[in-house]
């Protein structure tokens, strides 16, 4: 009856660990979308009456913006100044400086799924860890179950 038990736990355990390797991936994925900015590099973009908006929103940082001629590699263009950017996605330009017409944009955002608050990003990596620990955890206690370790504390 003990031995059934035993059995019992250890295949339960075995099954849970392998679905929780099946689900890592997933989960990790996830985790990342949660925690980490995202850049996007040479994105064309089309400004129109001073205005354009990027594909991404949430904007955390403009890092290049500009053509050919004019961008901000070569210092005729200023970010913050000749072009400005909102967290929404939202690019403006000086009509004095910039004309109307596609330009390319490099951007970091963050995404729909980003968690501001830091100490849940920080709680959130520690997800992968804990399901680890708790499956060797898992796998050690089978393993001295069945070697009988309950055996040496029954009466005689």
């Amino acid at each position: 009856m003990d031995q059934d038990k035993t059995l019992g736990i250890i295949i339960g355990g075995f099954v849970t660990l392998i679905i929780g390797i099946i689900l890592l991936n997933s989960i990790g994925a996830s985790i990342d979308d949660a925690t980490l900015s995202k850049s996007v590099g040479q994105e064309s973009i089309v400004i129109a009456s001073s205005s354009g908006t990027t594909l991404e929103d949430d904007l955390i940082g403009v890092s290049f913006f500009g053509n050919k001629t004019i961008n901000t590699s070569n210092y005729a263009t200023e970010l913050n100044t000749m072009v400005n950017w909102t967290a929404a996605g939202l690019i403006t330009v000086s009509p004095g400086n910039l004309s109307d017409e596609t330009y390319e944009i490099s951007y970091t955002y963050t995404g729909n799924n980003y968690v501001n608050d830091s100490k849940s990003r920080t709680i959130l990596r520690l997800i992968p860890i804990f399901f680890v620990i708790g499956g060797v955890l898992l796998v050690g206690i089978g393993i001295a179950l069945k070697a009988g370790i309950l055996d040496l504390t029954k009466k005689r």
